[in-house]
């Protein structure tokens, strides 16, 4: 999904010609489908034709099958992608409840992620002046 991602974002920013437009002109869009007992269920027993779970998410942990989700929703908002929810998509309160939780764990795994990178820039230049110092 990574690389796939990237080769469309790759794609779609590519500049070609004198007005720096992009001859692209798509938007990106991926999918997920609510990570719910009744969905895993039916995609583990009777398949959609064409659709692939990894055995993971059909494991019936709903817990792994939400971080995958999120997983997935994260590399969509790095490379925006528009977010499509597959049917039976959101028939309910409790649904929209679930695509909240997620984006706010996507949220928050995110800004935990930007909270490393920053630590290890930090790490990275106090490293870089003690050598500095130690010459």
């Amino acid at each position: 999904l990574h690389s796939s991602l990237e080769w469309l974002t790759n794609l779609q920013h590519n500049k070609q010609g004198q007005d720096n437009e992009s001859p692209f002109n798509f938007t990106i869009c991926g999918s997920i489908f609510l990570p719910t007992s009744k969905l895993i269920a039916q995609q583990k027993f009777r398949p959609w034709k064409g659709v692939y779970l990894c055995d993971d998410f059909l494991s019936g942990d709903l817990h792994v099958a939400k971080d995958i989700v999120v997983n997935m929703l994260k590399l969509y908002e790095e490379h925006g992608a528009e977010i499509l929810i597959e049917a039976p998509g959101v028939r309910n309160e409790k649904d929209m409840e679930l695509v909240k939780m997620l984006l706010k764990e996507r949220d928050l795994v995110m800004s935990r992620d930007n909270k490393v990178g920053e630590d290890d820039d930090v790490f990275m230049m106090k490293k870089t002046r003690k050598e500095k110092s130690n010459k």
